[in-house]
């Protein structure tokens, strides 16, 4: 076919040229000479079609491409198109080189473009609540008459950020603002309350123990009250280690959580049982793994066992707990003194 543009024969036409002269002298893709795009400075999130979005590692290059791709028209003859980019970061603005692969009546084609992606400094919806303090919810998390551990509270923080990475990815509000040691717990300030639940049922659910919810007034928003929904988180009255004594019973805790698990010290029987069934039992801790000594054996019968405790050396007799018999003459056995009582304790429980 011949075609007027170039004067020539050719196999493949467009419209009315052939496919040579469509390519030359068309405007086969479209972009601005330059591109705006609103950055955070403080997160590396950026705006993409009138939304905050996360960055990633390479921030800055994403905010640029990400506005590349939203703007970058293609002409409609080109079929199936790959975009490749390629940035150059100079301060706060990107140069992007642009190529185009695709093809226009079944013969493959190159096309090439460029632009300036200028980002435009800004503080994102999340950093600026973060920055002035507000806050959709708070957790307290405070153990029952008792202060929460050292060890407890970096296991809370390592389980929030665990966490904190899986929600995030539902939602920009999800994070954590602040995590401050205070009357003997921890005070937590988070984005939404949504998460505030979401996080007060993880701790309880790791950590035994439960929590209740109250709302304050806040102020006004768009006219509409605006409520901090407070989150009260309560750990039981005990934790891994501790020696309890629950309704009678004494326990060795070995694992808290929804389910409490332990060893019946008197016995060495596996003690478990749901948190929401016992946390209106009387509790009183006795002591710890760490108070445990060393007693020896002197003597066993039927319903007594004679042993040297470790703190007078005296021989003192005491009721013969089931996991002893008379085989354990001369062995050690473990032994915990509160006040002027003193108990036995299995094995089982000392090396858990």
């Amino acid at each position: 076919m011949f075609c007027p543009s170039c004067g020539e024969e050719k196999e493949k036409n467009v419209g009315k040229i052939c496919l040579d002269c469509f390519v030359r002298d068309k405007e086969l893709t479209k972009i601005s000479d330059y591109l705006d795009v609103d950055y955070c400075t403080k997160c590396g999130s950026f705006k993409s079609e009138g939304e905050w979005k996360e960055g990633m590692e390479n921030s800055k290059i994403e905010a640029a491409e990400s506005a590349v791709m939203s703007n970058l028209g293609v002409h409609r003859e080109v079929e199936n198109p790959r975009v490749a980019l390629g940035s150059e970061v100079g301060g706060d603005e990107i140069e992007v080189d642009i190529e185009v692969l695709g093809e226009i009546k079944g013969e493959p084609i190159r096309l090439r473009d460029s632009t300036r992606v200028r980002l435009n400094k800004k503080t994102c919806d999340r950093c600026s609540r973060v920055s002035g303090g507000y806050f959709e919810s708070t957790i307290q998390v405070r153990g029952t008459n008792r202060d929460i551990s050292e060890d407890e509270i970096s296991k809370i923080e390592g389980l929030i950020e665990d966490f904190l990475g899986d929600f995030e990815k539902k939602g920009r509000m999800a994070f954590i603002g602040n995590v401050e040691k205070a009357d003997g717990g921890l005070d937590i300030s988070v984005g939404t309350s949504k998460l505030g639940k979401r996080l007060s049922r993880k701790i309880t659910k790791r950590f035994g123990g439960s929590f209740s919810q109250s709302a304050s007034l806040i102020g006004m928003e768009d006219g509409q009250e605006v409520y901090r929904v407070n989150y009260s988180v309560r750990l039981p009255p005990f934790r891994v280690g501790d020696v309890v004594e629950i309704d009678d019973n004494l326990i060795g805790i070995t694992e808290v959580g929804d389910i409490i698990r332990g060893i019946d010290v008197e016995s060495g029987d596996t003690y478990k049982r749901n948190w929401k069934y016992i946390k209106d039992l009387d509790m009183e801790k006795i002591g710890e793994r760490d108070d445990l000594e060393k007693g020896t054996i002197s003597l066993v019968s039927n319903n007594e066992v004679q042993v040297v405790e470790p703190w007078g050396y005296e021989n003192v007799t005491l009721k013969k707990p089931s996991f002893l018999s008379k085989s354990d003459e001369g062995k050690k056995v473990f032994m915990l003194k509160n006040g002027k009582d003193i108990m036995l304790l299995s094995e089982k429980f000392a090396k858990d």
